[in-house]
């Protein structure tokens, strides 16, 4: 899925001629923005498990009990974190599949909206209003 919405062919329709200039630019901006929702999500998933690692091994290797004591503190916070991160990203890769199983990698107009409307939403990426300065998508 990853792979997916960073390919800038795979991740558009393939009937893109019939849209406007304006349907067009939605599209790349909404895409732009899920790419670095999927990518902010991964990193900071990735910083949580490294950290936990690094304390971790602190305490096992070196006897340093303070730096996982400090992880410990905030694991809750940690916690809420990566469990949304794998909220999310499962259910986007199940999404994902699902359209993909059903219409192919690359898809025509109306099946590539859901989809996209749908990960876009799962991620949380936000887009002007359609009254400051374009239509939304979802009314392709």
């Amino acid at each position: 899925m990853f792979q997916w919405a960073g390919h800038n062919q795979l991740c558009f329709p393939i009937d893109h001629v019939t849209l406007s200039k304006e349907e067009v630019r939605n599209i790349e901006e909404k895409r732009t923005l899920l790419r670095e929702k999927m990518r902010e999500g991964y990193v900071n998933a990735h910083k949580v498990l490294s950290q936990y690692e690094h304390s971790y091994n602190e305490f096992v290797e070196n006897d340093r009990p303070q730096t996982f004591m400090s992880f410990l503190e905030n694991a809750e916070n940690s916690y809420l974190l990566l469990a949304n991160h794998v909220s999310v990203a499962t259910h986007s890769v199940n999404l994902w599949k699902w359209y993909v199983e059903q219409y192919g990698a690359e898809m025509r107009k109306a099946q590539f909206a859901e989809l996209f409307e749908g990960l876009t939403m799962l991620y949380g990426v936000e887009t002007a209003p359609a009254g400051a300065g374009g239509q939304e998508w979802s009314n392709v």
